[in-house]
C-alpha cells in the first residue's frame, strides 16, 4: 500500500504505470489493495455519490458512476462503496492512509484538482474513454475541484452540524486528532451540499426557475445558484440533502427569493 506522501506526489509516469497494472488485473474473489489512481478516483466519486445511502440489500441501486468505476477496476460496486466509507472515516477497517488522504484532498482542493486531472489524463492516454471512466469533476472547467452551493451553508448552523458529526467520528477514534476529525466532518457536510446543488441544477435543466435564464454559453461561470426552499439552517439532516427542497435561480432571483424567505420566517 502506498504511503500518503507517495499518493500526494504521484507523477504522470507513475499514473500511467498504475493504470497499466489496473488494466492487467483479472477478476478475483480476493481483491487486491487499492492502487493510487483508484484512491484518487474514489475521492472524486464523492462529488457525485453519497456512499452512506447504499449498502447491504440496496447496493444494487448504486448510481451508474459506481458501476462503471467498479467494472474498470474489476471490483464489485460494494467494494467501491466500502472504500469510499473507509476514506471518509465511516468504517474502522480502512487502510492507514485512507482518512489522511481524504482529509488532505478536502483541505487542499487545488492539489486535489491537479492530482485528479493527472490521473484522468493518464487514463485517456492509456485508451480509457469517458464511457468507462466518467469525469466526476468536469475537469475542463475552471476551478473544477471547487464544490457547488457552499454559499448556502450559514456559518453558525454549519459549525453546529460539524460539531455533531465530529463527535460521532471521534467516538470511533478513526482520525489522528481532533483537527483531522473536524476537517473530515466538515468535508462530509460540504460534499452533501455539493451533491444537493448538483442535483437541483439538473432538476431545473440548468436554468432559472423564475426567468428561465440558462447560461448554456457560459457554463463555467456558475451563473445559476441552487438554494434550499426551506433554509438550510431550519432543515433536518434529510431535508438538507433532499433535492426536492431546492430551487435553481439566477443571482438576481436567488437574492430576491432569499429575502422573501427571511421575511416569511420572521
Amino acid at each position: 500500500m502506498p504511503s500518503l506522501a507517495e499518493l500526494l506526489e504521484l507523477t504522470d509516469d507513475q499514473a500511467r504505470a498504475e493504470w497499466g497494472r489496473v488494466l492487467q488485473r483479472e477478476w478475483r474473489s480476493q481483491q487486491e489493495p487499492y492502487r493510487p489512481v483508484e484512491l484518487v478516483l474514489c475521492c472524486a466519486l464523492f462529488r457525485a455519490v453519497d456512499p452512506h445511502r447504499f449498502g447491504g440489500q440496496n447496493i444494487h441501486l448504486v448510481p451508474d458512476e459506481v458501476t462503471r468505476l467498479a467494472n474498470l477496476f474489476k471490483r464489485s460496486p460494494k467494494s467501491i462503496n466500502i472504500k469510499m466509507l473507509n476514506l471518509d472515516g465511516s468504517r474502522a477497517n480502512g487502510a492507514a492512509c485512507d482518512v489522511p488522504f481524504y482529509d488532505q484532498m478536502g483541505a487542499d482542493p487545488v492539489h486535489f484538482g491537479a492530482l485528479y486531472e493527472r490521473v484522468v489524463l493518464a487514463a485517456r492516454q492509456m485508451g480509457i474513454g469517458p464511457d468507462r471512466l466518467p469525469d466526476f469533476l468536469d475537469s475542463d472547467t475552471t476551478d473544477a475541484a471547487a464544490l457547488l452551493g457552499q454559499d448556502g451553508l450559514p456559518h453558525r448552523p454549519l459549525s453546529e452540524a460539524v460539531e455533531v458529526l465530529a463527535a460521532k467520528l471521534r467516538a470511533r477514534q478513526l482520525a489522528a486528532d481532533d483537527g483531522q476529525t473536524f476537517r473530515v466532518a466538515e468535508q462530509q457536510i460540504r460534499l452533501g451540499q455539493h451533491r444537493f446543488a448538483r442535483e437541483v441544477l439538473g432538476n431545473y435543466g440548468h436554468q432559472c426557475a423564475f426567468c428561465e435564464f440558462a447560461p448554456r454559453s457560459l457554463p463555467r461561470k456558475r451563473l445559476l445558484i441552487a438554494s434550499h426552499i426551506k433554509p438550510w439552517a431550519a432543515c433536518n439532516g434529510s431535508e438538507r440533502l433532499d433535492a426536492s427542497n431546492g430551487i435553481a435561480a439566477c443571482p438576481m432571483h436567488d437574492t430576491a427569493f432569499e429575502r422573501l424567505s427571511r421575511e416569511l420566517l420572521k
